[in-house]
């Protein structure tokens, strides 16, 4: 346990090993995305939905973000920060997993700084993840392609 109570998240290890090994006990990395395309002010909204692989459970313990406006090249210095409300629903679960539609860059970070949750949240097989985009761009703002990438790793369902 942490100092304040929390565990510190770990990918699972197979046993006797420092690695993940999809032939020992079923374990695996997995990225998921959704590209939500065209988001503008004359598109506003959009869902995008991701169906978890039917024979795993998916932890997810890392979001990442990359998008574009019109297709135009970026350096590091002219990175898209997307105007772009999000809100995500578990349907498996019927649930949100928050209370309302806020800006995706408090959600979720770049390749380079990605956000990372405290636990990993578990993601049962054959569940389906709605990701609900809203931009609040200005007219002529176009995001070609919005990759959301949930970072996360498979265990056989129900293990």
């Amino acid at each position: 346990m942490g100092t304040q109570g929390f565990s510190t998240p770990a990918l699972p290890i197979a046993k006797a090993l420092d690695f993940l090994d999809p032939e020992s006990d079923g374990s695996d990395l997995l990225f998921l995305s959704v590209n939500a395309q065209g988001l503008s002010s004359l598109q506003p909204t959009q869902q995008q939905s991701i169906v978890i692989p039917a024979a795993d459970d998916f932890y997810w313990f890392l979001a990442t973000l990359q998008a574009d406006i019109s297709g135009a090249a970026q350096t590091n210095s002219t990175r898209v920060l997307p105007l772009v409300n999000v809100r995500l629903q578990d349907f498996a679960s019927q649930k949100y997993l928050d209370n309302l539609n806020f800006a995706i860059n408090a959600r979720v970070g770049s390749g380079e700084r990605p956000y990372r949750l405290i636990n990993p949240r578990r993601f049962d097989a054959n569940a389906v993840i709605a990701c609900h985009f809203r931009s609040i761009v200005t007219p002529g703002v176009t995001y070609t392609n919005l990759f959301l990438t949930f970072h996360g790793f498979t265990r056989p369902a129900g293990t």
